[in-house]
């Protein structure tokens, strides 16, 4: 996923389509600990350059699973994702450098910028569907208050609560 200035302006104003199979490497989800893998993630969009204004824009639609641990029973659980991504890169100055931290002299890695948001689409906190019972051992256990868990609706937000957006 990495383009030169060159093979961009070679479809300049036109749209360059963009379709392939990207693997996140598991140092990159390492430094987050709600997050053990990234798997079958598949990239289909479009990239197209304005001459005029000097930017590349970049529409993508992103499909594939996290592997996440369950928060009650850290159990790894897949977690399937669809999600969409549009940016548009500042790529090239007068002097061949952009301030755009994806865009490296007359070089653009989209790597970087597909791993970023995708990994900030994660859920921070998933938990079995079919936790039958919560887990104990050796002297502990977890405890559930249901008092806590139902708690009166404010009376001033009640109308919200049957309100669907259009």
């Amino acid at each position: 996923m990495n383009y030169t200035k060159k093979e961009i302006l070679q479809h300049a104003e036109e749209d360059i389509a963009l379709e392939f199979d990207f693997a996140i490497s598991p140092e990159v989800c390492e430094p987050f600990i709600y997050l053990n893998e990234v798997s079958d993630v598949h990239v289909k969009g479009i990239m197209r350059y304005d001459e005029t204004a000097d930017i590349l824009m970049v529409t993508v639609s992103i499909e594939g699973d996290f592997q996440v641990p369950c928060a009650i029973t850290s159990e790894n659980l897949f977690v399937p994702f669809s999600l969409e991504a549009f940016e548009e890169f500042n790529l090239f100055k007068a002097d061949g450098e952009s301030d755009d931290q994806f865009v490296k002299g007359h070089n653009i890695d989209l790597t970087k910028w597909l791993e970023d948001v995708i990994i900030l689409s994660a859920p921070l906190s998933v938990v079995k569907d079919d936790l039958s019972s919560l887990p104990s051992g050796d002297g502990w256990e977890i405890v559930v208050d249901e008092s806590t868990l139902e708690k009166p609706l404010d009376p001033r937000l009640a109308i919200l609560k049957d309100y669907k957006p259009e």
